[in-house]
């Protein structure tokens, strides 16, 4: 059984449960689902200190965007167990076991936002430095050898477009040189 499941089943049972026979077996029940939140919160937090140095990212998104991705990700997963405990009697969220998940997920929130910020201000600095100069470059080059045209643009540019382009999808805030870079970004795909 997993969490979100447990939470469902007493969605479906949301009429019945005010009552008071059936509100005290439930009460008893209620340290076994904290402890299920618990152990997802720790399962989490074990995740995040393991993989976010390299974390999985999908094949089509670009690096910075995937690992805030998959932040995020994390951050849903965790989110929604604890807004549904907040929904729970205020017997259960005095208890001390629930306060101690309640510790766990705010410093867990702490971590991943943190991480966001962290990986938000490295793509910037990196932006800055690369994107003006290679904007400079010449679009067509001669190649030496056979004498034919080629188009330079270079990937770095084609990363940042990318970059852009998902962080605007996840509602993310942009440096204003990328910005203006990726406003360009239909004339660079005609040339």
């Amino acid at each position: 059984y997993t969490v979100h499941g447990r939470f469902r089943l007493l969605d479906s049972f949301e009429n019945i449960i005010s009552r008071s026979i059936v509100a005290d077996a439930l009460e008893k029940r209620h340290a076994a689902l904290i402890t299920g939140i618990a152990e997802e919160i720790s399962d989490i937090q074990t995740k995040y200190v393991e993989e976010n140095d390299s974390p999985p990212i999908s094949n089509n998104l670009p690096p910075i965007a995937g690992a805030l991705t998959w932040s995020r990700g994390l951050l849903q997963r965790a989110q929604i167990p604890m807004e549904k405990l907040k929904t729970l009697d205020k017997k259960v969220l005095d208890r001390d076991d629930t306060r101690d998940v309640i510790k766990v997920y705010t410093a867990l929130i702490g971590y991943l936002a943190d991480y966001e910020n962290g990986k938000i201000k490295e793509w910037g600095i990196s932006i800055e430095e690369s994107s003006q100069a290679k904007l400079r470059n010449p679009l067509l080059v001669r190649e030496i050898e056979s004498f034919y045209l080629k188009v330079n643009f270079d990937p770095l540019l084609v990363r940042l477009l990318r970059e852009v382009k998902y962080f605007l999808l996840l509602g993310l805030d942009i440096p204003s040189s990328a910005m203006d870079v990726f406003k360009m970004s239909e004339t660079f795909r005609r040339h």
